[in-house]
């Protein structure tokens, strides 16, 4: 595993209903005191059949150490606070810290300091150079399918063209089965995907992938190891 580029951080913070200052939050004053914060450049409002549903702000940035990471966007609503940030687990938490610091300065009534999100879920992402080739990590009888679909194709074409199979992706579904205490709060979590796909945009030959798992990034990275060690042990 190298070259590590495009390392990027999903969170989502799930809390009980009117915990989030969301009606405080939308105000002007508010709405500026976050922009300011975090330089977003853009905003847009989700609106429901009656009210404002959500707040989403774009294009930020969040400085630490004197490092710039950007904010892909920062999203609110009345239970959950969403974000995408590039940079590490490490970086997502100073800047959900931050965010939460904001609310709790937002929030007169302090109901926001007083309370814990009762879930959370992480995704990361990143592109990276891995010493793999897709196709090889099928099996042979896979292999003498993907031979025969090959010479099926050449058939369709009057002259022999050069046909090469490539696979586009892995990805693997994980279904949550939530305790009876969550669900009880009415959240239900969507399935997650593991990916693994050749990088758009680049060529077969430089190995170039995008993986997203719904880890934190040092898990993330720890099963990018695994699987290129084990393809490698193969």
């Amino acid at each position: 595993m190298k070259n590590v580029r495009e390392l990027t951080v999903n969170e989502i913070y799930i809390y009980k209903m009117d915990v989030i200052p969301f009606r405080s939050v939308i105000t002007a004053t508010n709405m500026e005191k976050i922009f300011s914060s975090f330089l977003f450049k853009e905003s847009e409002m989700g609106e429901g059949e009656s009210n404002i549903e959500s707040i989403t702000m774009k294009l930020g940035e969040f400085k630490n150490k004197n490092e710039v990471y950007p904010i892909d966007f920062l999203r609110i609503e009345p239970r959950r606070i969403v974000f995408s940030i590039k940079g590490s687990s490490e970086i997502a938490e100073q800047f959900s810290n931050g965010v939460f610091t904001l609310l709790a300065e937002i929030d007169k009534n302090g109901f926001f300091k007083e309370s814990k999100p009762i879930f959370r879920t992480v995704q990361t992402s990143c592109s990276v150079d891995l010493d793999i080739d897709l196709i090889d990590l099928f099996t042979k009888k896979m292999g003498k399918f993907l031979t025969s679909l090959v010479q099926a194709s050449s058939t369709m074409f009057d002259f022999k063209p050069k046909i090469t199979a490539k696979s586009n992706s892995i990805v693997f579904e994980l279904i949550y089965e939530l305790p009876e205490e969550l669900k009880n709060e009415k959240i239900a979590i969507r399935p997650k995907k593991f990916i693994l796909e050749p990088r758009i945009g680049t060529p077969q030959k430089d190995k170039r992938y995008f993986i997203s798992t719904p880890t934190d990034s040092a898990t993330h990275f720890k099963l990018i190891s695994e699987f290129e060690n084990l393809y490698k042990a193969s």
